[in-house]
């Protein structure tokens, strides 16, 4: 059997849009009347999705894992199934534009200004913008897709006369590197690997097999 996955975020938005905006300084001056225009907002929903793509691909010897592995459920045919693995919802707020209002001064007030997003809510008045943190959409790292594992196969075992044969010294290799990893894990191995750095380079390699 091989199996590869990864992760694939999936971003639904409802009513609003998920992409920072640009804040702009807007002067209260005798040309706009000494006033800022500026909208209410209404409360709307961000939601990601997370999901996760599994794809199953049949193996040459799936037929014989029952009897060699005692595996009763391996991957009869090539398959690909989503699941939902996260929710994540976010409050956020957009212009009602049936709710629209004027910020009023007074002529003589010293400099007046507001900040407004580009679609007109206020940000602040008559004081600097405080930056807006949005959250880093992190997609997780997926599974590489699955080597060519015949290029692990033995002499022996590709110049095997029948597939059944194969299986069985395929399941046998298999054995080993259970055997192999197990006896690392338990440090009865005859040849231990000499520092942390060789450990995980062994059992990487294990795992990959």
């Amino acid at each position: 059997m091989r199996v590869k996955s990864y992760i694939l975020a999936l971003l639904l938005i409802i009513s609003s849009c998920a992409t920072a905006q640009k804040t702009v300084r807007v002067n209260a001056i005798k040309a706009n009347d000494y006033g800022v225009v500026y909208s209410l907002p209404v409360t709307s929903f961000e939601v990601t999705l997370t999901i996760k793509k599994s794809t199953y691909q049949r193996g040459d010897f799936y037929t014989f894992a029952q009897r060699y592995l005692a595996i009763d459920n391996p991957v009869i045919e090539n398959s690909v199934v989503y699941s939902l693995e996260d929710i994540n919802v976010v409050n956020r707020g957009i212009p009602d534009k049936n709710n629209s209002y004027m910020v009023a001064f007074r002529a003589k007030s010293v400099e007046p200004f507001v900040f407004l997003k580009e679609d007109g809510l206020i940000v602040s008045i008559n004081a600097e913008q405080e930056l807006e943190v949005i959250p880093e959409l992190i997609i997780p790292a997926g599974v590489s897709p699955s080597e060519n594992p015949r290029r692990y196969l033995s002499q022996e075992t590709l110049m095997a006369g029948s597939t059944a044969k194969q299986a069985e010294l395929v399941a046998r290799q298999i054995f080993d590197l259970r055997r192999s990893r197990n006896d690392i894990l338990a440090g009865e191995a005859e040849s231990m690997p000499p520092d942390g750095n060789a450990y995980n380079v062994v059992m990487s390699e294990i795992d990959r097999q």
